[in-house]
């Protein structure tokens, strides 16, 4: 160990205490980077809403790498744009660190055990209209993000279904991260306090305005770690008033966050409940963006706490979950008695479990393996108890016969995956078996090419009989020519539901009368046109995707088909079985589309289930590409679709693929047969359907048509509380409240009552009549125009015309059409005249959620700039001149014979005078860089 002396403030090399705005932030973390490259990596999670990147600091003896068994813990900073001390803490903690890293024995042993991320800002462009010096907790310029939304009430929260708000980018990219990695503890600095918070930062009550605790199940933990924090720090623990705006004073400088007042949709609580990860909010001073001269006190104040909490990683117990042959079993499931908050193995089989001094029994299940007990005492240390886990396999024969009707057929190990002819032979046999339940179809039926059509094997009770009243749920396997496990997952949901059936399970019978299963195997002409590695990020191998995705599938026939099948049948709601992560996955959240809040239902069974182990994705071009199509199945094609990742890698050998089957039998169940919501049909007081009846539910956006047989509507909705709004033209509009229920199906027959003829009940007196046509003036037929404040509904026949009766008064028309951006429109009605309207659709083309137009010109840029780069090197090679990558950590020596021109004729411009026997290097100068920033002109407020 190295020995040196250190300033005042702990630093070997003296630091400038001074704000930094965004370019000096970046151009200090790239100054760290490139003087530490042994034990820094500086990359970046996402972009803010004005573009800026979203940077992290990596503190680690291998970076850019998980080590099994090294713990990984995170800081994040600077939320809120306007709360700064935490921005400018984890810098100087950064230099500290890096500085000290084979000096200061304590720094060593904390970097050389724990992976450290340091997230300086997670919202740069609030901080750069932020003011310095404001010491009113109030002022809030600067706090929300560009598009003035507050962060930390922008994560889904999986305790209160209501809450819904479109995901910021910065939000997404956090999501994103901290999914990919296994952190184990993380801490949110803010400012305008001076407390330590902790979970749960809600109320167990929705809309409850009186702050009301609210404990997790590791409570005894999270005070033990706010502790830390506050007991540390020479003024948090105080008991008194610390901060001129504070009402209340925190005991021990701790405080349970609903206690103080409740956050919905807080990071903290998004952490704890949908990851491994412990995380707490740490209010750091009472101004939210001190004066520079400042900085020094912040962080003498804060530099014990921020080292003490970041050992706390290594407190309770860690080690690992191992098979009979010595494998890491991933995703396995850690639970300790009494304290119900599983976690889950890392893609190694490692496993941290943070635990306050005592004894505690261990469980470890995963599927596939036999369940494993053992005893533990975990010491009042910050060094682990160790306590590894050896699982013996469950046998296969007795998981079937618990879970699976004993069928063998999907527990036989597969050694290739299965054809097209070969699947379809399983799915005729399957159907042979029990044709009253299950029927395969393909088409269409007209093509001579078998290998064009679309199959499609459906199964529900008494298939082939009018099934108008069942809900029509689609499963996708296969859409992604490199993941061929997710269609043996399909065939062997199938055989399952059969045999189900079949044997008369009362669940399954009972799900199968309210439901239609499709299971839908995807397969390209060319089947085996891929490259059978994990991860793959070439866009060009997934076909059938990318033309979904912009919006194309029309110039391949395979994937037409698809897509006319998809369009004909209008699924209730669809699933995508995919590789590439363990996650379920939504399209680009909207509040008014009820799809956004299933999804929040859904994503909490799912992750009850499994959690992502898989570590940082591979496959980012790709999952671009992933949720374009979700977007273009939910938005074009109105069905409500979900993407269930099963498996790390997008290609697994098939080896492999009846223990993802055994893996995410459980979860699969529980969301496919997770209906709820209502039902219903539409009649008039003689029982006749009225079949051009449409159904909108309150705070939602979604228009429901009635079927063109009985008249009958289908809503899958989230649990909560509703007003369902029943409209058809000459008819009064109904309102009928209902109550969602999870798994529950409302049933009822709405009877409508006829105003008569001119509508004159309802003053609906006044015709207005038009056309719906796209930009072309090619007539849309179908379109739906409804009247926001009345029942008036019509739809536009072939020729695209409509006619729509209203009363008087500012009227708002809104017209929806499948493929078509929805258009809204007003009109004034102020007498019985007729008037016209016509409404121009545009057509959704977006490609990438992109114009098409700017998604072209991006293409042509991109490959211009690979174009230029190319001829530039071929340049360097063919006259021989070194590529600037030898330049790359330093200075050079100019080369011998650098010629302006490629004509060897010309004159030579330099020449260096060479010394017989002498040895020329590259110069270097080894002085120390300053960096400074004595400038005022930083510029960047209180709520959690």
């Amino acid at each position: 160990m190295k020995h040196g002396q250190r300033d005042g403030d702990g630093f070997p090399i003296p630091v400038a205490f001074v704000h930094h705005n965004y370019d000096r932030l970046v151009s200090a973390l790239n100054l760290i980077n490139v003087n530490y490259p042994n034990i820094t990596r500086l990359y970046t999670v996402g972009k803010s809403v004005q573009g800026r990147d979203l940077y992290v600091l990596e503190v680690s003896t291998s970076p850019g790498r998980h080590e099994p068994g090294k713990p990984e813990f995170k800081y994040v900073a600077n939320m809120h744009g306007n709360e700064v001390i935490g921005r400018e803490m984890l810098l100087l903690l950064a230099q500290y660190l890096c500085q000290n890293y084979g000096i200061d024995q304590r720094v060593t042993r904390l970097v050389d055990g724990v992976r450290i991320h340091l997230m300086p800002t997670m919202n740069p462009d609030g901080y750069e209209i932020s003011n310095q010096g404001i010491k009113d907790v109030n002022d809030v310029v600067g706090r929300d993000n560009a598009n003035r939304v507050d962060l930390n009430r922008n994560f889904p929260d999986n305790r209160h279904s209501l809450h819904l708000s479109k995901q910021e980018p910065e939000t997404k990219a956090i999501i994103e991260w901290i999914k990919s990695i296994p952190f184990v503890l993380s801490a949110n600095l803010h400012g305008g306090a001076l407390v330590a918070n902790y979970p749960f930062d809600s109320s167990a009550i929705d809309g409850n305005s009186n702050p009301q605790a609210s404990y997790t199940p590791d409570n005894d933990v999270f005070v033990l770690l706010a502790k830390t924090y506050s007991m540390n720090h020479p003024k948090m623990h105080l008991d008194s008033n610390k901060c001129a705006n504070d009402t209340t004073s925190f005991k021990d400088g701790i405080v349970n966050g609903a206690s103080w007042y409740s956050v919905v949709g807080g990071m903290q609580d998004f952490n704890y409940l949908n990851t491994n990860c412990f995380e707490l909010t740490f209010e750091l001073g009472c101004t939210k963006f001190p004066f520079q001269s400042d900085l020094e006190g912040y962080w003498l104040d804060n530099r014990e706490p921020l080292l003490t909490f970041m050992e706390q990683v290594n407190r309770g117990v860690k080690g690992f979950v191992l098979d009979d042959k010595g494998h890491g079993v991933r995703n396995a499931d850690i639970s300790v008695v009494g304290i119900e908050h599983p976690v889950k193995s890392a893609s190694d089989g490692d496993y941290w479990r943070i635990l306050v001094p005592g004894d505690y029994e261990i469980s470890v299940t995963a599927y596939g393996y036999k369940r494993k007990t053992q005893s533990v005492h975990v010491n009042n240390s910050t060094v682990p108890t160790w306590l590894n886990f050896t699982l013996l396999k469950e046998n296969l024969d007795e998981w079937s016969q618990v879970n699976d009707f004993g069928l063998r057929s999907n527990v036989i190990k597969m050694n290739s995956y299965n054809t097209r002819a070969l699947f379809l032979s399983n799915l005729k046999e399957l159907e042979n078996s029990l044709s009253n339940v299950a029927e395969l179809v393909t088409t269409p039926s007209s093509l001579d090419h078998d290998s064009e059509k679309t199959i499609q094997f459906k199964v529900t009770e008494n298939v082939g009989s009018p099934d108008e009243f069942k809900f029509k749920i689609a499963i996708l396997g296969g859409l992604y020519i490199n993941e061929p496990a997710t269609r043996e997952i399909l065939l062997f949901l199938a055989r399952h539901y059969v045999e189900g059936y079949r044997k008369k399970d009362k669940d399954i019978v009972s799900f199968l009368s309210k439901a239609v299963l499709h299971f839908i195997p995807y397969f390209e002409q060319n089947e085996n046109s891929y490259e059978k590695i994990c991860s793959t990020d070439d866009q060009a191998v997934v076909t059938a995707p990318l033309l979904i995705a912009t919006n194309q599938q029309d110039e391949q026939k395979t994937t037409d088909n698809l897509w006319k099948m998809l369009q004909r049948e209008q699924f209730d709601m669809m699933f995508s079985l995919e590789g590439g992560s363990i996650s379920i996955k939504g399209p680009t959240i909207h509040p008014r589309n009820t799809i956004s809040i299933i999804l929040q239902d859904y994503e909490e069974l799912y992750y009850s289930n499994l959690k992502n182990t898989c570590g940082e994705p591979l496959d980012r071009k790709i999952n671009d590409v992933k949720q374009n199509v979700l977007d273009t199945f939910n938005n074009v094609l109105k069905i409500k679709t979900m993407a269930l990742r099963l498996t790390c890698c997008n290609y697994i050998d098939p080896l492999e693929t009846v223990f993802v089957w055994m893996d995410s039998f459980h979860m699969l169940k529980v969301i496919i047969e997770n209906i709820q919501g209502v039902q219903g049909s539409v009649v008039d007081k003689l029982g006749k359907p009225i079949r051009n009846a449409v159904v909108t539910i309150n705070m939602f956006a979604d228009v429901y048509s009635v079927t063109p047989n009985s008249a009958v509507f289908k809503a899958h909705l989230p649990i909560g509380l509703y007003n369902i709004h029943v409209k058809a033209t000459g008819y009064l509009m109904k309102s009928i409240p209902i109550s969602v229920h999870r798994g529950i199906i409302t049933n009822m027959k709405v009877i409508m009552s006829h105003v008569g003829h001119g509508s004159v009940t309802l003053g609906l007196n006044a015709l207005v009549k038009g056309s719906v046509m796209d930009i072309e003036n090619r007539p849309i037929e179908g379109a739906i125009i409804t009247d926001d404040s009345s029942s008036s509904v019509s739809s536009t026949y072939h020729n695209g015309t409509y006619k729509l009766y209203l009363g008087e008064g500012i009227r708002t028309l809104r017209v929806n059409a499948h493929g078509y951006y929805t258009s809204i429109k007003s009109i004034n009605i102020q007498d019985d005249k007729p008037q016209t309207m016509i409404f121009k659709l545009i057509k959704d083309e977006r490609v990438f959620n992109m114009p098409r137009l700017m998604f072209i010109v991006l293409t042509v840029f991109i490959i211009s700039i690979i174009g230029v780069s190319w001829y530039h090197f071929y340049l360097r090679w063919k006259t021989g001149r070194p590529s600037s990558f030898a330049y790359r950590n330093g200075f050079a020596l100019l080369p011998q014979k650098p010629y302006l021109f490629d004509d060897d004729d010309e004159v030579e411009l330099f020449r260096n005078p060479v010394i017989k026997d002498s040895v020329t290097r590259p110069y270097h100068d080894d002085s120390d860089i300053s960096f400074t920033d004595s400038s005022e002109e930083s510029v960047s407020c209180y709520v959690r």
